[in-house]
């Protein structure tokens, strides 16, 4: 089992600081993002115990299955909002999340559940 620290939390907040401050330069305001965020640590704390199960599983499939599904839902749900057919953007979609998801899976594995 990891014991995550406050300066562990602190460097998984880095890309969610980021990201926040971006949008507050673009559109003035993070309201919606900052509740965007809360609504995600409420999700992941949720899901914890499932979270749990599938990164202790003993399978790289499981691993890789759970992780490809949880690109492909992410990558359809952020469409959603386009005034276009979904399908003619995915292949897009999919390459953002997984270059944005590689990269926070690397700091998080190899910066914050050091062993």
């Amino acid at each position: 089992m990891y014991a995550i620290t406050l300066t562990d939390i602190a460097v998984a907040f880095i890309p969610v600081i980021v990201t926040l401050i971006l949008i507050f330069y673009w559109s003035q305001s993070v309201k919606y993002a900052a509740i965007a965020v809360l609504r995600m640590l409420i999700q992941l704390l949720l899901i914890g115990y499932a979270l749990e199960f599938i990164f202790n599983a003993n399978s790289q499939w499981i691993i890789i299955a759970v992780l490809s599904f949880m690109l492909i839902a992410a990558s359809w749900i952020a469409l959603g909002a386009l005034p276009v057919k979904r399908s003619t953007l995915l292949g897009y979609s999919l390459l953002a999340i997984a270059v944005g998801g590689i990269f926070n899976l690397v700091l998080i594995t190899q910066g914050v559940l050091h062993a």
